[in-house]
């Protein structure tokens, strides 16, 4: 809590998931959706979030994190996690290094932003 600003302009988006027997049921679409209602309705800038990368593991030797996130972005491979941020309107930005405990990454995660299109300045 040491850096909550009450007062912010954006939403950190922490830890999001659903129990793998419910997944495919849209319940992940849905969470997100909340979110983006609530920044909205909060008049925030947007959500910014960390977000792990499942699908490294399977391209680790021949591609380094922000290689494989960039991809991810354009579409050329296809992240569990990534994947359905960026189809939930999430924009892959790059990757946070240390960010989390995860051998495959080393650490890293990806660094996600959605922005608010109706934020009014204040």
């Amino acid at each position: 809590y040491a850096n909550h600003d009450p007062e912010g302009d954006w939403y950190y988006g922490a830890d999001i998931s659903v129990h793998p027997d419910y997944r495919g049921k849209g319940i992940g679409t849905l969470l997100y959706q909340a979110r983006q209602g609530l920044a909205r309705r909060l008049n925030l800038r947007g959500i910014v979030a960390g977000g792990a990368l499942p699908g490294y593991g399977a391209h680790r030797d021949r591609l380094t994190v922000a290689e494989y996130v960039a991809a991810v972005a354009r579409g050329e491979l296809r992240d569990p996690t990534l994947s359905f941020q960026i189809a939930n309107g999430f924009e892959a930005l790059g990757v946070i290094e240390g960010y989390m405990t995860d051998e495959e990454t080393g650490g890293a995660a990806s660094l996600i932003v959605w922005r608010n299109p109706g934020f009014v300045e204040r």
